[in-house]
Formats: C-alpha cells, structure tokens, sequence
C-alpha cells in the first residue's frame, strides 16, 4: 500500500481506493491502466473521475510519443484517459468528470501551426495551451454527454503547495519560496 493510498483510507475510512500505476506520459500507461481498471472492477461502478496530474513551466521535455510534455501530460493524457474510462462512467451515471485546469488557460492559445512547440518554446504559454485545451475538451465533452448523467466541470484549483511549481524561477531561492509559501 502506497503512502498516499494509506493516508486516503485512513481519512475517508474507506478500505477500498484504487491505487495503480499511470504514467500520463506514456500513452501505453494509460492504455493499460484502463484495461486492468475495467478487468478489475468489471461490475464495479466508476462515480467519478479527477484529471489533475500535471507539469508546470517546465524545459522542453517529451512524452513517450514526442509530444511536448506539458501538452502531452496536462491535455492528451487526461483526454485518453477519459476517453477510454467514458462507458464504464456512462455506465455508472449518474457520475462526473472534474477536469483540473488553471486559471492559465485564460493566456492560452491553441497554436494550430505548431501545436506541438517546435518552432518556439517558452514554458508558460505551453503551460497556459495544455489548461486552455483542458477548457475547450471540458466544455465540448459536457455538450456531447448532455442528458446521460455523467457531468462534466473544470476547476482553477488556486495556489496549491505542490511539487507542480518546481520549474517556477521564484521557488529557486530561498527569499521566493517563503515569499510564496506565506500564500498558503
């Protein structure tokens, strides 16, 4: 039993949290988590499903697949993942999908020409393109799920102390970080 599972059990005092690998990075991950989650809790209900991994203004990293990791892990992750869980939610309804987004989203631009950042990068406007794709993804899955009982909502979580903002330039020194830490 991993730490965080532990910890979850012993606040919700609920001895069944499902606790696998999934590396959003890795769309093979993510395709067989679904399958093992779906062959495990075959006649199980899945109520509801929270999209909030994510990276943060990171260096120009890659999935698996090539994708830029911020557009790969914090949109094209959540997006699979939802896709491939979406019967068994439909078959649980009522049930919802919270999709943790940011409220970066709203300095995001989806860039059609170089969606994937190979002409330029700067880590916050790829940041700011994964949590806008989050929004749009949101909304169109919410119209599309209309009148089957699974809801569809995106959250701007606000400042969280996380490992999320290790790349942020302020959390570098020592004066940034209580600075910022006194947020919390």
């Amino acid at each position: 039993m991993t730490d965080t599972r532990r910890d979850i059990v012993v606040e919700s005092s609920n001895k069944y949290v499902y606790c696998r690998p999934c590396d959003l990075a890795s769309q093979k991950s993510i395709r067989d988590f679904a399958e093992q989650f779906k062959k495990e809790h075959k006649k199980r209900k899945l109520h509801i499903l929270i999209n909030n991994a994510g990276v943060m203004r990171c260096p120009k990293m890659y999935t698996q697949e090539g994708i830029e990791l911020q557009f790969g892990v914090n949109h094209i992750g959540h997006f699979l993942l939802t896709n491939l869980l979406l019967d068994t939610l439909k078959d649980s309804a009522p049930s919802r999908i919270v999709n943790v987004s940011s409220s970066a989203h709203k300095r995001g631009k989806i860039k059609f020409d170089d969606l994937n950042n190979e002409k330029t990068y700067e880590p916050g406007e790829a940041y700011a393109q994964s949590k806008l794709a989050n929004i749009l993804f949101t909304k169109e899955l919410a119209n599309k799920l209309k009148g089957t009982g699974v809801t569809v909502n995106a959250v701007h979580p606000g400042i969280v102390r996380t490992e999320i903002t290790r790349y942020m330039g302020i959390y570098q020194n020592f004066l940034g970080r209580l600075a910022v830490d006194t947020l919390y």
